[in-house]
């Protein structure tokens, strides 16, 4: 019953966290839209250690690598709100030498060639690495979305987290496929 509980809070807290940060003219969310929702959700249920902790006057970077298959979707939906008492600020990257300057790494598909020698960039730092493909769980990356009766869904390479130093809530562990 308790996690039904949660799964109902997480569900109402996505929807509004869409409503209130993006505009949908069909009322149906596209897939870039909730994406960017679970990234910024993705971000208030892990620990990141203590000693990565910037000052509260600098941002909580999401970087996003490759062809960003956002448009403005993930801007319009978490510029400017808080994470770890941060203000969120949504960066695209074209450098790989601005990796570690993020606390979340989206690498989309366009990058699928680079996987690996993005994941051996940042290897032991702790940023949050988010794909759009299984196959970016498999090169090492933390989080990867899929589609299941057409609905995103995610998996969490939990081996992957702890290399990274990043302790994943327990709860978001319960809504994600494991790897």
């Amino acid at each position: 019953m308790r996690v039904r509980y949660f799964i109902a809070l997480i569900v109402f807290a996505i929807c509004l966290t869409f409503v209130k940060g993006a505009d949908c003219d069909e009322g149906q969310p596209s897939e870039p839209e909730l994406k960017a929702v679970f990234l910024y959700n993705f971000a208030k249920f892990i620990q990141w250690p203590t000693d990565s902790l910037r000052t509260n006057d600098s941002a909580f970077i999401i970087g996003i690598i490759g062809d960003n298959p956002f448009g403005d979707a993930l801007k319009n939906s978490v510029e400017g709100k808080q994470v770890r008492k941060q203000k969120v600020h949504v960066l695209n990257i074209s450098s790989e030498d601005s990796l570690a300057d993020c606390e979340m790494l989206f690498v989309c598909a366009s990058e699928k060639n680079r996987y690996e020698n993005i994941l051996k960039n940042i290897a032991g730092k702790p940023i949050l690495t988010v794909g759009e493909t299984t196959d970016f769980i498999d090169a090492g990356g933390i989080i990867g979305f899929y589609m299941k009766d057409n609905m995103v869904r995610f998996i969490i390479n939990v081996e992957a987290a702890a290399q990274a130093d990043l302790n994943i809530s327990s709860k978001l562990l319960k809504l994600a496929k494991i790897k």
